[in-house]
């Protein structure tokens, strides 16, 4: 009961119990980012620090960034298409 409170409070990262007894590993349970955290992290940094290859490389890995999520829209846009169609339109 210590150890599960424990793991609720984030006091311990794991619990490896092993049935003998185990150990209890006693650091400190990593913060859950929130979601779209590193993108608003990566909004935030000072760019005067980086050079200009450093810039375009940065512009592209955000340009083929752009181009997942657009691939993810249409995905999910074709997966309601296809709920609509086979079980009609939501109201």
């Amino acid at each position: 009961a210590k150890v599960a409170r424990a793991l609720r409070r984030g006091q311990i990262a794991a619990a490896d119990n092993d049935g003998k007894g185990g150990r209890v590993s006693e650091e400190p349970a990593e913060a859950r980012r929130v979601r779209g955290q590193l993108l608003i992290d990566l909004g935030r940094e000072d760019l005067d620090l980086f050079g200009i290859e450093e810039l375009n490389e940065r512009i592209a890995l955000l340009e083929a960034e752009i181009g997942r999520v657009r691939a993810q829209i249409d995905k999910k846009q074709a997966g309601r298409a296809a709920a609509d169609a086979l079980f009609g339109r939501r109201s």
